[in-house]
């Protein structure tokens, strides 16, 4: 309960702008899980979209936000905010796993929750 509280008057607050947080989890030697903060994706005017898959390929993560949204309204039960909006354009992020750099790509609004499959392509030009 106190850590929810923490981040709900940050997020309010705008102490800590809210973000997609990026990180690339490896094993330690001895066995341990280790999570690397790769980078992050704002989140503009509490525009929180329903992330529901991402990709990931050697080198980038790919995060689609499409039409589907959270509301704020209720803490307790969350499922009430979910929300589609057919006119919000529709965004895939592409960040860099090596530096964290962003890359944003917009779209016309559609609905969509899945991706399926991501890869690089490298041209020999």
């Amino acid at each position: 309960k106190q850590w929810y509280q923490r981040r709900v008057r940050g997020y309010l607050s705008g102490v800590n702008k809210p973000a997609y947080h990026i990180y690339r989890y490896t094993e330690s030697p001895t066995g341990e899980v280790v999570a690397n903060f790769i980078g992050k994706v704002p989140i503009d005017n509490l525009d929180v979209r329903g992330v529901h898959s991402l990709g990931a390929s050697e080198n980038y993560a790919i995060l689609p936000r499409f039409s589907m949204y959270y509301e704020f309204a209720d803490p307790v039960e969350i499922g009430k905010g979910i929300k589609t909006a057919t006119h919000k354009e529709t965004f895939f992020d592409v960040v860099s796993l090596k530096d964290g750099h962003r890359t944003q790509f917009k779209f016309p609004a559609h609905h969509g929750v899945h991706i399926i499959n991501s890869f690089e392509q490298f041209n020999s030009n």
